[in-house]
This record gives structure tokens, C-alpha cells and sequence, in this order.
């Protein structure tokens, strides 16, 4: 993950896939490796609920690596569609086109289970959160058009 030099956004991260990465002494100081494994739950053939393992925690990891793949999360300004929402959004100018293509008022990611050792006390802590109701509601939406128009 990088600073991302070409966005207007100060804090906007980059993801650069290890085979593409230059030798570690041209990356700049602010470099950080990120690892994450996804997994595809279902698909419509242009929406996907995917699971997110991450390895490490660096800001916007999910967001700009999904981002750089070709998979932008939904309703996501900063890391979606169109770099541009987020600055509309910061100056409360969105169009009924920009919330068309946003499909949904928020970023749809959810972190359903997190789970992480105390620092003070090496304790094992676990959090479960189910999907909040918009989340659920895109999710059946995906599922219920899984293998409609799609060929294997």
C-alpha cells in the first residue's frame, strides 16, 4: 500500500500487487506491505459478496486493493466508481446520477467477525456482527440472481 500521488485526496492509499511492486529500496518510506485473501460468496454477474481475510490492518487495505483489482466496493466515494463522489459528498452536491451509480447512501463493507489478541493481556478477543439490514437486503438481492444470465 502506497500513497496514491495521482488522487486530489491527501489520505488515498494505493495497492500494488507483488509482482508488479518495484525492488523495496525505490518504494517510498511510507510503503506499507498488506496482505488479504478474498473469497467470492456469490455473484450476479456484476455485483459479488466476498469474504475478506486480512492479515495485516493498514488504512483503506480492503477498499484500495479491491479497488485496484477491478472490483470496487458498492456505494464506496472514495474508493468506487468515481474518484470525484467523494469530493461531491464532502460538498453535499451528489446528483440522482451519482446515487444511481453509488447503488447504496454507504460503502457496503461489513466486518461481520473480528478477532485480535489484547496487547495487554494476550486474551483472544472475538467480535460477531450480524449484516445490518441494507447490507442483508443487497446481499439476498445477489444471491437470488446467482446463475440468472450467467454461463459456466
Amino acid at each position: 500500500m502506497v500513497p496514491n500521488a495521482e488522487s486530489v485526496v491527501r489520505r488515498h492509499r494505493r495497492f500494488i500487487r507483488a509482482e508488479d511492486a518495484p525492488p523495496v529500496h525505490a518504494l517510498p518510506a511510507d510503503a506499507d506491505a498488506a496482505v488479504t485473501e478474498f473469497t467470492r460468496i456469490a455473484t450476479d454477474g456484476i455485483i459479488s459478496h466476498l469474504t475478506a481475510r486480512l492479515e495485516t490492518g493498514r488504512q483503506h487495505q480492503i477498499r484500495a486493493t479491491l479497488l485496484e483489482l477491478g472490483y470496487p466496493i458498492v456505494g464506496d466515494k472514495l474508493y468506487g466508481v468515481d474518484p470525484a463522489l467523494f469530493l461531491r459528498c464532502c460538498n453535499s452536491t451528489l446528483t440522482e446520477s451519482n446515487h444511481r451509480a453509488l447503488r447504496i447512501e454507504r460503502q457496503a463493507l461489513h466486518a461481520c467477525f473480528l478477532g485480535f489478541i489484547h496487547p495487554a493481556d494476550h486474551q483472544l478477543l472475538e467480535f460477531i456482527a450480524p449484516l445490518p439490514a441494507d447490507l442483508e437486503v443487497l446481499a439476498c438481492r445477489i444471491k437470488s440472481q446467482v446463475g440468472v444470465g450467467l454461463t459456466s
